[in-house]
This record gives structure tokens, sequence and C-alpha cells, in this order.
């Protein structure tokens, strides 16, 4: 009997160890549930960062792109107003300055016309972002962005590089160079006793 009782007992043992081992063994998968439970929930919170970032980097380069184009449209006529202000400065400069001389009545009624042609398309020009570089002769000092110097001419009244004359006006359009003012400027005369 004492046979029977350790083999019942060893069977005991053996059955208490492997519902122990059972236990842990659930243990150890509800341990790795969580685990797996909290990976899960740290993989979607990382997810779910990484799609905001992705949307705020869409948000601001469609920004851009927005500015970009405006940009684009604001100046894609950049070459034909230069253009254009290319012949009124021809027209003012060469033709009007010879119809002028000329003292026929008909001549200065084309003169009149002329010049409000071009007033006229000034001011549209204007209205459009081009703006008419501001120069006071005998005040402004040229500057090498927005002058071009033609000619110096001796002047020891005033400092060196004062604007003297203007050739031919200069333009911005949106408050970008577009055609530096061509100037007369004085120089002091260095051989001055």
């Amino acid at each position: 009997m004492d046979n029977n009782k350790k083999e019942k007992n060893e069977k005991e043992i053996d059955e208490e160890k492997e519902i122990d081992e059972k236990i842990d063994l659930h243990s150890n998968e509800e341990n790795d549930e969580e685990k797996d439970s909290n990976f899960f929930e740290e993989k979607i919170k990382s997810l779910e960062e990484n799609i905001l970032m992705l949307k705020s980097n869409i948000i601001n380069r469609k920004k851009e792109n927005e500015k970009e184009i405006e940009e684009i449209y604001k100046y894609a006529n950049k070459k034909v107003i230069i253009w254009v202000l290319e012949f009124l400065s021809d027209l003012e400069e060469k033709a009007l300055k010879f119809m002028e001389k000329d003292n026929e009545e008909i001549m200065k009624n084309y003169i009149i016309g002329i010049k409000m042609i071009c007033s006229n398309l000034l001011e549209k020009l204007k209205n459009n972002g081009l703006k008419e570089l501001t120069i006071e002769k005998n005040k402004n000092i040229w500057n090498s962005y927005h002058h071009i110097v033609i000619e110096e001419v001796e002047n020891n009244d005033l400092p060196n590089g004062t604007i003297l004359e203007i050739i031919e006006k200069g333009y911005l359009f949106h408050n970008h160079l577009l055609k530096p003012a061509k100037v007369k400027v004085s120089k002091k005369n260095e051989n001055k006793e």
C-alpha cells in the first residue's frame, strides 16, 4: 500500500506540477498579451503622430506652392512691361522731342494726343504694380542698384554722385527693380587748386 500511496502521491505531485505549469503558462500568456497590447498601442500612437506630421507637411507645402504660383502670376508680365517701357521711352525721348521743335499747330495736336496715350498706358501699368523710381535732382545720391550713370559732370558745389539729371526714368514692379534709371551725376574736380 505504501507503494500505492507513493504512486498516488507522485501522480498528485505530477498533476499539481502540470497545473502549476498551466497556470504559469496562462499567466505568461496574459503578460505577453499585455506586452503585445502595449506594443500595439505604442505603434498606433506612433503611426498617428506620423500621419499628423505628414498632414502638416502637406499643408505647409500647399501654402508654399500657392505663394510660388502667386509670385509667378505677379511677375508673368515683366518682359512685356519692360518692352512697353522701352517703347514709351523711345517715344518720349526721341519722337516727341523731335516733334516739339516743329511750330505748326497740327504737330502740337499730335504731341498732345501722343502724350495722352502715353499717360493712359502708364496709368494702367501703375494700376498693375508698376511704380516710377522717385528721384530728386540735386538731392539724391546715385546708387548702383537703382541707377546707371551715363555721364559724370564736374560740380564742386554738390557731393560726388549727386544726381543732376534723369536721362531715362527707372521703374519698380511690385517693389522689385524692373528698370534702373539712367542719370547724370556730379563729380568734384580733383585738380582744383
